[in-house]
């Protein structure tokens, strides 16, 4: 028997491929989903993509993968386009996929209800990978209007099997919805080129509230003998309050000479970010397993947080878990007075040992192969 056909129903992957740099975007989410994937063709696994829908002249590389075209958002009238066109042209989509064995989805969406439904109705099973905490938190779910979330747990209960990031997405899964979720952490391939001068502090993430930027600035201004640097832009067509809060953020910044604003950068020039810096630093109060942590890392280079993963920081000597700014500046100040030290060469191979992309993939080949077993 060969090996399993994956298709990955990764909506919002567009954003990673496409020439235009305008409307590029660099989720933690769509950029694990596509290591994982081209993992898996390196490993001889037949592998598809369902996306919204896109024009082929706009990807920017030949992909070892067929990208499957659903709907676009911005078709089709208030109310009536979730029945045409998304709903008809992701059932189209998925019917353009029907010889897969296995669907991955990492996104909290009502997509999730019809895409086991298909599944269910055409003898193919279902991998849902948890991509926030909130995903398995019923008061809390990133899903928008009562229909979606009612659609989006009735197909979490009925998927085949689950991935999770840390224990306490574990725990949430089985207490909210008794279901048991396999961990696996996410993983990166080698840094792409060599360790360079370490010079800044950098912040990296998409702009939005739950990640405050803002507070990076204000480290920033409160240590005006450091370099620092952020990187994070908005979905062109993001709501408003992204645009409002990225427009504070850069007049923010311009008063703050000791930093940096780069904006969106797509994946390959942020690494050269982290090829530079000498801490990294999370000020967001929500996560999954941010992939920045892991960009970090990988070159070494220590993570200063609140959110703290499977309590692997403070443990594993990888940086340093704070409550507050204060706490996250005073941190920040031993650092710099070299109080507060880190051994790069020990994150580095910590890095090795557990958060390769290999690492990774090698759990994803045991999820497959269970779940064809137990439910052939």
């Amino acid at each position: 028997m060969g090996k399993p056909k994956i298709c990955f129903v990764s909506m919002n992957m567009y954003h990673l491929l496409t020439r235009q740099q305008g409307a590029r975007g660099m989720g933690g989410g769509e950029l694990q989903v596509l290591l994982i994937a081209r993992e898996l063709v390196a490993r001889g696994y037949p592998v598809s993509f369902i996306t919204l829908a896109y024009d082929p002249g706009e990807i920017q590389e030949d992909l070892p993968f067929p990208l499957i075209p659903s709907y676009s958002k911005q078709d089709g009238w208030p109310v009536l386009r979730f029945f045409y066109p998304r709903m008809y042209r992701l059932w189209k989509a998925l019917q353009q996929s029907v010889d897969a064995d296995i669907y991955y989805m990492n996104m909290a969406s009502y997509i999730l209800a019809p895409l086991v439904y298909f599944a269910r109705k055409h003898g193919k099973k279902v991998l849902f990978a948890g991509a926030i905490d909130t995903d398995f938190e019923p008061e809390h779910l990133p899903v928008p209007t009562w229909k979606d979330r009612r659609m989006y747990c009735w197909g979490l209960r009925r998927c085949d099997a689950y991935v999770v990031q840390h224990r306490q997405q574990q725990q949430a899964l089985m207490q909210n919805f008794r279901r048991e979720g396999r961990i696996i952490y996410y993983g990166l391939p080698p840094a792409p080129d060599p360790q360079e001068e370490r010079t800044h502090i950098l912040w990296v993430a998409s702009i939005k509230r739950k990640k405050h930027p803002e507070l990076f600035v204000e480290l920033a201004r409160r240590h005006p003998a450091e370099k620092f640097v952020l990187v994070g832009g908005v979905p062109p067509k993001g709501d408003d309050d992204q645009h409002r809060l990225f427009e504070e953020v850069q007049a923010a910044a311009r008063q703050v000479p000791n930093l940096t604003l780069k904006g969106f950068l797509p994946f390959e020039e942020a690494a050269r970010e982290f090829a530079r810096a000498k801490l990294f630093i999370n000020t967001s109060d929500l996560e999954g397993f941010p992939t920045t942590y892991l960009q970090a890392w990988q070159r070494g280079v220590p993570v200063i947080s609140f959110v703290n993963p499977d309590d692997l920081i403070n443990p594993n000597r990888l940086g340093k878990v704070v409550k507050n700014l204060d706490e996250m500046s005073a941190a920040l100040r031993d650092f710099s007075d070299g109080k507060l030290q880190f051994s790069n060469a020990h994150i580095e191979q910590f890095f090795q040992a557990h958060f390769t992309i290999q690492a990774a993939v090698d759990q994803y080949e045991k999820v497959f192969r269970s779940v064809l077993e137990i439910n052939s």
